[in-house]
């Protein structure tokens, strides 16, 4: 509903929408910090987390809906040998998630971000938006997706998938 509803208002304005994922707006907050990996995590329940891994601004684990020990194992496979010297940054309600669940790895240096970091900042938006229209992307209202890492209600019914990841 969201979506529609920016497309039809871009479309009558005539202005261009763009579409972020919440987990990169998350890490787009901490891009000046290019020696952490930022994992932005949002709690899916059951265990479960949307999570990606970013350093020095380039997603090095692709966003995806993960049981959470297999996440941070992607994430030592991602880092390899530059894990050692790294912190693990964690944004997002899946941090409560994995210290409520008691998996919370031992032997990464994580750290966890305040709390006020934990939903997408109206400025990191704009300015995401802003380097999207500076670099010369178009932003058609037409084109603009949802996109879901989890099955819809719907979905989950029907069987089907209709957005996000297959």
């Amino acid at each position: 509903i969201g979506v529609s509803a920016v497309k039809a208002m871009a479309y009558a304005a005539g202005k261009p929408a763009y579409g972020f994922s919440t987990l990169a707006v998350l890490a787009a907050a901490f891009e000046s910090d290019k020696n952490s990996v930022i994992c932005p995590i949002l709690d899916a329940r059951n265990d479960r987390i949307y999570a990606s891994a970013w350093l020095a601004e380039r997603e090095i684990v692709r966003e995806n809906n993960w049981r959470i020990p297999e996440f941070f194992t992607a994430v030592r496979s991602a880092c390899s040998s530059s894990l050692d010297n790294r912190t693990i940054f964690l944004v997002g309600s899946g941090k409560v998630a994995i210290s409520r669940n008691q998996l919370q790895p031992e032997d990464l240096n994580l750290e966890q971000s305040a709390a006020y970091y934990d939903s997408p900042r109206p400025a990191v938006i704009a300015a995401m938006a802003e380097n999207m229209l500076a670099s010369g992307i178009e932003g058609n209202p037409d084109m603009l997706l949802p996109s879901y890492l989890g099955l819809s209600q719907a979905e989950r019914l029907s069987g089907e998938r209709k957005y996000g990841k297959k």
